[in-house]
């Protein structure tokens, strides 16, 4: 049960019986602007991300995600806390799905800017969950620009102020080994965040971000959504296995402190562990 008009898993809830239907229908009624809610099966398969960018209505491929999530409450949804680029998707399933998908990019009118498509996978294939279509770029941009030597912000710079478009048409989606390590936090109110600026320094890392300023209060009722994550890191590697090793290291050495003193990150998971379950 979800709202039909809001984002970042607020007012989203996995139902198991009537009583959690009740609950989670006025959750995502009171969230909803225009009232409304989506009821739907609950999609069981693993999570990925597909990236796109546009220039003068043509669709270029830029990379692709697997999702790596954690669930705190059965009732919740599961939360992310990392992607790895690549991710492990069968490139005939990738270039199926990207047909039909450049077709729907067409018959929309996309023109320019970046799309980002989120999906499940399936025994039976890729299936389409949203779809984000914006002239600003995402938090991934560093990923790509990384792996791919293409700079999506300088691009819509230059179509925001009228130049010609740059877009290489070698953009390669499967070059090198990425990750968006994503740091949800426990309620409290973050009294610092330690170790960011010896993270920062290491030559993988490409981005550090904040995402709240310190004195900001995590609520128990931002667990669940994305308000809950409190950091967020971009890193490269040459291989998979160091890839997974640098994402260990740094989510051990990320530290955010509540005003009590106590750990607001939550670190008890192994990247290594979650991502071993994943199939081809």
């Amino acid at each position: 049960v979800k709202p039909s008009d809001s984002a970042a898993s607020i007012g989203v809830k996995i139902c198991y019986n009537y009583e959690d239907f009740q609950e989670g229908y006025r959750n995502a009624l009171k969230v909803s602007k225009s009232k409304k809610i989506i009821i739907e099966k609950c999609a069981a398969g693993r999570e990925a991300t597909f990236f796109y960018y546009f220039c003068d209505g043509i669709a270029y491929f830029t990379a692709y995600a697997d999702k790596i999530t954690i669930k705190q409450l059965k009732s919740d949804t599961p939360m992310p806390v990392g992607y790895i680029f690549p991710g492990k998707i069968q490139q005939e399933e990738i270039k199926k799905f990207n047909t039909s998908l450049f077709r729907l990019f067409k018959n929309e009118g996309f023109k320019n800017g970046m799309a980002f498509a989120q999906t499940f996978i399936e025994k039976d294939g890729i299936y389409l969950c949203e779809i984000g279509y914006r002239l600003t770029p995402s938090f991934e941009t560093f990923v790509i620009s990384a792996l791919n030597n293409f700079n999506p912000i300088k691009e819509m710079i230059k179509y925001s102020i009228g130049q010609e478009q740059d877009v290489s048409t070698n953009v390669n989606p499967y070059k090198g080994y990425a990750a968006n390590i994503t740091i949800l936090l426990k309620p409290g109110i973050i009294k610092s965040y330690e170790n960011t600026d010896k993270i920062e320094q290491l030559p993988y890392v490409q981005k550090v971000l904040k995402t709240w300023e310190v004195g900001h209060t995590i609520e128990k009722a931002h667990i669940g959504t994305l308000s809950q994550v409190g950091l967020r890191v971009i890193i490269t590697a040459d291989s998979e296995d160091e890839l997974l090793n640098r994402m260990e290291l740094i989510k051990d050495n990320i530290s955010i402190k509540n005003t009590d003193d106590t750990e607001m990150a939550i670190k008890d998971y192994s990247y290594r562990q979650l991502y071993q379950n994943f199939k081809l």
